[in-house]
């Protein structure tokens, strides 16, 4: 196979970093735009016979052996200098100065399982495959459970085989733990790599799908597909690097004002009177409230479903007037691509779309909570508009404002797929009027910023946890996500401590003073307290502070929003985003609001803090 290799160069850049691409192609198939890369333009470099040239401003050396093969380290080598050091890099090379980023969400979180250090990335490797959920350990033991004996764990089961795998003891189910689980504690100890470097040169591999600019749809993936690598030359200049990501990948998607205020959820069976009698208290308490989260009662019991749950919301235009006359956003939560067959609207959506998927039995497709469902082939693009059509644009007229998305697409090996499923949803939003176009789902990946507020998922309410998720929070941003949403106070009581789903006053203070000074302020849990007033009197008094503050800051949020974002430069920030010193490298418990305000959350019950 006769593999041809071009470089290009981007056009249009100015104060930004220098981006290089280099495309190795096979036969018959050509490179275009992606789903990731779907806008910027590039020029091709003419390839001199030594296949030697310099790209980037001629900051970056290059030596190309076409070879008519793929990458390899005696056909690329790539030499850049970084502080004065000359610096190297060729296939089977990794980058042990990657900053890191991000998992896609911290579902399952407990305190004997907080990752550690970064994986060294390999630039060959497509970005996206860097990226899981910390619940993949959990789910692999689901399905070996499943796989041995026919069903699913029971919860405290599973998480004493959790606790028994991360002792290094034996399994109490299996003889010998399976395989597929060791390879996903492997995959959690550690954070995935993301776009910031210390080596001076970031370089990805792009392998998302091809993108169909005419249809703003992709396209199926050619096998073998391209090896697309991307070279960006930033020096360590971090903002520069943030503005090139951003003209590379695209602008991050916009907050509402709104979105700068105080989210209330809770997993527990609410509807339209108990949310109207909430958002009365919040002000007899003289608490701010901006987003009502409606969790998945308001389809009914089942994990799948698009039908109003009249039990709950009786007279859902009433709801949507409450909402409108109170100035309140409401989000839905959505477990998504699964149509229940006793849906009346199936047929339609049949008829329109032309799928053809069966029922699925039993064990559903991938899990058990699928059974008697229709899958939605959401990457094609008759059954996603037909889809969103028929199930989410009456919801959306009744009240939903945004879509909070619990759940995505699974891939073989595993991983969760949640770039493609978060932008279509996105989209769909953008051509509806009056909707709020982004989404609060889990996210990661090439383009993750462009369309969701990462919802860090169903982590436990424990002191280690709280401090995880500063860390998680900090860490977000090496993967280009600015705006990450915990469940303030935890979403899983902590059973070996307490059985009420209410975590102690002392540590829900230092979870609402941290959301406070988060992107997004959002109290929610397992049918858990998370009201402030439910606690003590003094409780109750720091919790309004802090609201309060955060209303305070609002506005200089909103500058900060308008006047960084389109730069790359989020308003909650890593240290080292502003001071490029060993120090601010090693600071992954604080972080600044801006320019000007330093933020370090107390995380620990005796109160100590580190800075």
């Amino acid at each position: 196979m006769n593999w041809q290799v071009t470089v290009e160069s981007a056009a249009g850049q100015s104060a930004t970093a220098t981006t290089t691409r280099i495309v190795y192609t096979p036969p018959g198939v050509a490179h275009g735009p992606t789903f990731a890369v779907q806008d910027m333009a590039f020029h091709p470099v003419p390839m001199p016979a030594d296949g030697a040239l310099k790209v980037c401003d001629g900051q970056v050396e290059l030596q190309i052996t076409p070879d008519g093969r793929p990458p390899h380290a005696d056909n690329l080598r790539v030499r850049w200098r970084r502080e004065g050091a000359a610096r190297t890099w060729q296939p089977g090379d990794l980058d042990h100065e990657n900053l890191g980023a991000g998992f896609i969400a911290l579902d399952n979180l407990w305190r004997d399982c907080i990752p550690q250090g970064v994986v060294p990335m390999d630039p060959l490797i497509g970005f996206d495959q860097y990226f899981w959920n910390t619940s993949a350990l959990t789910l692999e033991l689901e399905f070996a459970h499943q796989a041995k004996t026919g069903r699913f764990f029971e919860m405290d089961a599973r998480s004493e085989e959790v606790r028994r795998l991360l002792r290094g003891q034996e399994s109490a189910v299996f003889d010998t733990w399976p395989p597929r689980v060791r390879a996903a504690l492997a995959r959690v100890r550690h954070h995935p790599p993301g776009f910031f470097t210390r080596s001076g040169l970031t370089l990805f591999r792009d392998d998302t799908w091809p993108w169909n600019r005419e249809r703003a749809w992709i396209e199926p993936k050619p096998d073998p597909q391209p090896i697309v690598l991307y070279l960006i030359h930033h020096d360590c200049a971090w903002k520069r690097l943030c503005a090139a990501l951003v003209e590379l990948l695209g602008p991050f998607a916009q907050l509402d004002d709104r979105f700068l205020g105080v989210w209330y959820s809770n997993y527990a069976p609410l509807g339209q009177k108990h949310f109207q009698e909430l958002a009365a208290d919040f002000t007899a308490h003289d608490l701010p409230l901006d987003i009502v989260s409606v969790d998945m009662d308001w389809h009914g019991k089942d994990w799948y479903g698009y039908q109003w749950n009249p039990e709950f919301f009786p007279d859902p235009p009433a709801y949507r007037a409450w909402l409108r006359d109170a100035n309140l956003a409401s989000t839905f939560n959505i477990h998504p691509l699964y149509i229940p067959q006793g849906d009346p609207r199936l047929e339609e959506f049949r008829q329109r779309s032309g799928n053809t998927n069966p029922v699925h039995g039993a064990r559903g497709d991938w899990h058990p909570y699928q059974a008697g469902c229709v899958r939605v082939d959401i990457h094609t693009q008759a059954d996603a508009e037909a889809y969103f059509d028929i199930f989410h644009a009456p919801i959306e007229r009744d009240g939903c404002d945004f879509w909070w998305i619990d759940g995505s697409v699974r891939h073989a090996d595993g991983r969760d797929e949640c770039g493609w499923l978060n932008h279509a949803y996105r989209a769909h939003l953008a051509k509806q009027p009056d909707r709020l176009p982004i989404v609060l789902a889990r996210a990661g990946g090439l383009g993750a910023h462009r369309d969701a507020i990462l919802f860090s998922g169903d982590a436990c309410s424990q002191w280690e946890v709280l401090a995880y998720e500063v860390e998680a929070s900090v860490r977000a941003f090496g993967g280009l996500i600015a705006f990450m949403s915990h469940d303030i106070g935890g979403f899983y009581h902590d059973s070996a401590d307490r059985d009420e789903n209410k975590p102690p006053d002392d540590l829900f203070i230092r979870w609402v003073q941290f959301g406070c000074l988060s992107p997004i302020m959002r109290l929610h849990s397992f049918d858990g307290v998370r009201e402030p007033w439910k606690f003590a009197p003094a409780t109750l008094e720091i919790c309004r502070r802090f609201m309060q503050l955060r209303m305070r800051l609002a506005g200089y949020v909103r500058g900060l929003l308008d006047t960084d974002l389109h730069k790359g430069v989020p308003p909650h920030r890593p240290m080292w985003l502003e001071y490029a010193d060993e120090d601010a490298y090693a600071c992954f418990g604080q972080y600044l609001l801006g320019p000007s305000l330093l933020v370090v959350p107390v995380v620990r019950p005796d109160g100590a803090v580190r800075y």
